[in-house]
């Protein structure tokens, strides 16, 4: 397991006591827009991953779906479907940490809490990226409207650089 990088959400009011607002609830079912989340930085993330030029091509063309069911403000429990691969996280909105494998079976440390605001859930891997090198994936999940869910990520490779890019996805009807 790596060792756990201090935490992003440290700064401040410490995040995990944050009382989520009521009206917000990610329960639903968000397909992404793909053109929408098209971007420069989600290129040069996926570059600084190690995924190959066909990798990448595959993953900008990929339909996903997310059903989220909320409970409280204690867990995500999302299902993650896609035309390359299919998966379910639970997501505990405490803070506590979990062992956790990426979809080629590599270890990360991950976890979950709401934001300071108590509108956001943040979401924290400690992970490698396919060269090895140390790596902290931060992950914003808000809701702008009710009807839209951005996931703003955050990339930090350790001693080399920073990237980000949004994922935007609609609720289905």
């Amino acid at each position: 397991m790596l060792a756990a990088a201090s935490s992003p959400l440290a700064a401040g009011a410490e995040a995990g006591n944050a009382e989520a607002h009521p009206a917000v609830d990610f329960t639903g079912t968000w397909r992404l827009d793909v053109e929408k989340s098209r971007s420069a930085g989600l290129d040069a993330m996926m570059t600084a991953q190690g995924l190959s030029g066909l990798e990448q091509a595959v993953a900008r063309r990929t339909s996903v779906t997310q059903i989220v069911e909320q409970r409280g403000r204690e867990q995500l429990t999302i299902g993650i479907r896609s035309t390359f691969k299919d998966r379910d996280e639970q997501q505990y909105l405490d803070g506590r940490h979990v062992a956790a494998e990426d979809m080629k079976g590599n270890p990360l440390e991950t976890w979950s809490q709401w934001d300071e605001s108590g509108t956001a859930v943040v979401t924290v891997v400690v992970m490698r990226t396919a060269r090895g090198e140390p790596a902290t994936m931060t992950m914003t999940r808000s809701l702008p409207t009710m009807d839209t869910m951005r996931i703003h990520t955050v990339l930090e490779i350790q001693g080399n650089a920073r990237h980000e890019a949004d994922r935007w996805f609609d609720r289905a009807r």
